[in-house]
C-alpha cells in the first residue's frame, strides 16, 4: 500500500461531535466498542447482514440520514454500495482509530 486516504473524518474523537454527543459519549466503553470488536471477530456474519441491509434498502436509508436532504439518488447509491463492499472489519477498524 502506497498510501491512504480519510475522508469525512475528523481530527477529534467523532463522538465528540455527533448530534446526543453526551449520550453515545457515554454509551462508548460498554455498548459501542464492544460491538466493533464484535463486527471485527464475526466479520463473515457481519458482511451479510450488510448486503441484507443493502438489498432491503436500509443501507441506502443510513446513507441518506447521513448526507441529509440535498444529496442526489446517485450520490447515495454510490455510498451505499461503497458501505456493502467495504469489509466491515475494516470499517469497525477504523471507527475504533478515529476513537483515539
Amino acid at each position: 500500500m502506497a498510501g491512504i486516504v480519510l475522508f469525512n473524518t475528523t481530527y477529534t474523537n467523532p463522538l465528540r461531535t455527533v448530534v446526543l454527543s453526551p449520550l453515545f459519549r457515554l454509551l462508548r466503553w460498554p455498548l459501542i466498542e464492544p460491538a466493533l470488536w464484535l463486527q471485527i471477530i464475526l466479520m463473515p456474519i457481519a458482511w451479510l447482514m450488510s448486503w441484507q441491509s443493502y438489498l432491503s434498502g436500509w443501507t441506502h436509508l443510513t446513507a441518506r440520514l447521513g448526507f441529509g436532504r440535498h444529496a442526489t439518488r446517485s450520490q447515495l447509491g454510490r455510498v451505499a454500495w461503497f458501505m456493502t463492499v467495504n469489509s466491515p472489519s475494516i470499517q469497525a477498524r477504523g471507527d475504533l482509530a478515529m476513537f483515539r
